[in-house]
């Protein structure tokens, strides 16, 4: 199995390696994966990865291996016992004009069990002529005590069906409990709008389903979508443009 997700926002290329294993039947001890061969192209240079035991993945610094809008890299894995798989993904345009706003905040229910309700906005201007699919996740931040917390409020997986070459438009909402407190006195969000690969988007709408469906006996059982050629797994791309807001109580 394989997972990595490229961009020219990160820092390192990471690929995680790892063997299935059969649902019933007997499991074997799987050889280990640290001798396997990870090399990663864009067709003009390729480069090899490196394996970083401390978290058991492949890497490779961006300084060492740049990724870069516009261009498809190709991932290729070779294992000591002669087992090989590839994918190939092309690194979309950051999101055009982007904007993330919280636009109002409403408090509901008793006294002693209130629920603070944030609404958010983002926007994209999308590019005509070509499928193109978004990703929107909310971030609050606080420092309001020993240690400062990021912890994730919601996200949203889009495209532009019906919308392509205008503004493609999304709302979230988020419910705070607030007990019978106030709240923070200050709060920070950060908006972050990624324009993904198609991979990457049907692998995150096939994995959102199987989540849907895997403690519900009634429900069809979702495949989780896998473009790895000779193994299983998932290699895509996207481009991140963040947006940071600060809001008093």
């Amino acid at each position: 199995m394989v997972s990595s997700f490229i961009s020219p926002s990160d820092d390192t290329v990471r690929v995680y390696l790892s063997w299935s294993s059969p649902f019933y039947g007997n499991r074997i001890i799987p050889p280990a994966l640290s001798t396997a061969s990870v090399t990663i192209s864009d067709g003009t240079t390729s480069r090899n990865l490196s394996w970083f035991s401390r978290q058991g993945i492949f890497v490779i610094p961006f300084n060492q291996f740049p990724i870069a809008v516009g261009k498809t890299y190709e991932l290729k894995v070779k294992t000591a016992e002669g087992v090989e798989a590839s994918a190939s993904t092309t690194i979309p345009a950051l999101p055009v004009s982007p904007k993330f706003e919280r636009l109002q905040t409403r408090t509901t229910g008793p006294a002693d069990n209130r629920v603070k309700t944030h609404v958010f906005r983002f926007s994209v201007t999308d590019p005509a002529g070509t499928p193109d699919y978004y990703r929107f996740d909310v971030y609050q931040r606080t420092n309001e005590s020993v240690y400062d917390v990021v912890f994730m409020v919601g996200h949203k997986m889009v495209d532009d069906q019906l919308r392509d070459g205008t503004l493609v438009e999304e709302f979230m909402e988020y419910d705070e409990s607030l007990g019978n407190g106030a709240g923070f006195r200050q709060y920070m969000f950060d908006g972050y709008l990624l324009h993904v690969t198609p991979e990457y988007a049907l692998f995150h709408q096939s994995l959102d389903r199987n989540n849907i469906s895997e403690d519900n006996p009634f429900a069809e059982p979702a495949l989780v979508y896998s473009n790895i050629k000779g193994g299983y797994g998932i290699f895509a791309g996207y481009s991140r443009s963040r947006i940071s807001r600060t809001y008093s109580n």
